[in-house]
């Protein structure tokens, strides 16, 4: 299920309603280099997660690519105030 992800990333919407900036990034840049088996698992808990609100299968299309991690990085970095 490999594809763009629009620009407009309800994850780091829910990251930065959610306090949640500094934690992800840590995490997206420590886990980049098991971003497959990261989405996998977020592919096989999406079902759970996704009817409240926590955007999962977005969350996998991220890990699946290292230059959309690191794109992801840059957006949260540049929306903490």
């Amino acid at each position: 299920m490999r594809g763009k992800v629009h620009s407009d990333l309800r994850f780091v919407d829910w990251l930065n309603r959610a306090g949640l900036e500094g934690p992800a990034l840590v995490v997206l840049e420590g886990l980049k280099p098991f971003g497959f088996l990261g989405a996998q698992a977020a592919y096989l808990v999406a079902p759970f997660f996704e009817p409240v609100g926590v955007p999962m299968g977005e969350i996998a299309q991220i890990l699946e690519d290292p230059a959309l991690i690191s794109e992801v990085a840059k957006r949260i970095e540049s929306e903490v105030p």
